[in-house]
């Protein structure tokens, strides 16, 4: 990371063909002192290599060759205007779920019932997992070796 409300790549046109575009809101981790989220103001240079973010972000100064990660954070959609740009904000287990609740689907158009029914039971299986994952179980081993008889 560079100067005040940069980010600076090594990589010419990377913002770009990652999908960044004004205004989208980041989410930097794994740097020295600047995680956090940010909006893109606007791309310097030659070939985009620079965010400049907005005037209400600043950034520490940091030495290049540092390994960060910048995720794109998904736009909350408040009313009916869904476009290309809005996303579901979902978990691993849950975009599998959909996956094969989609391929329920694709099995069901084409006359497939057999495989409608096992693409749902794998997507049932998942979100079962889902819900599983919500709860807080924890056990307790005994940390002496007198206790075990």
């Amino acid at each position: 990371m560079a100067s005040s409300r940069t980010i600076t790549t090594g990589s010419s046109g990377i913002w770009i063909t990652s999908g960044f575009a004004t205004g989208d809101k980041i989410r930097v981790i794994g740097s020295a002192s600047n995680d956090g989220d940010y909006t893109i103001d606007s791309f310097t240079g030659s070939g985009n290599p620079t965010a400049v973010l907005d005037s209400g972000d600043s950034l520490t100064d940091e030495s290049s060759g540092e390994s960060i990660t910048i995720y794109q954070i998904p736009k909350t959609v408040a009313d009916a205007s869904v476009d290309e740009s809005s996303h579901v904000n979902l978990n691993r287990m849950l975009s599998l779920a959909v996956v094969d609740f989609m391929k329920a689907q694709v099995k069901e158009a084409a006359g497939d019932l057999q495989g409608r029914e096992y693409f749902m039971r794998e997507f049932w299986k998942k979100i079962g997992d889902n819900e599983s994952n919500k709860r807080l179980q924890s056990i307790v081993f005994p940390i002496s070796p007198f206790a075990v008889k």
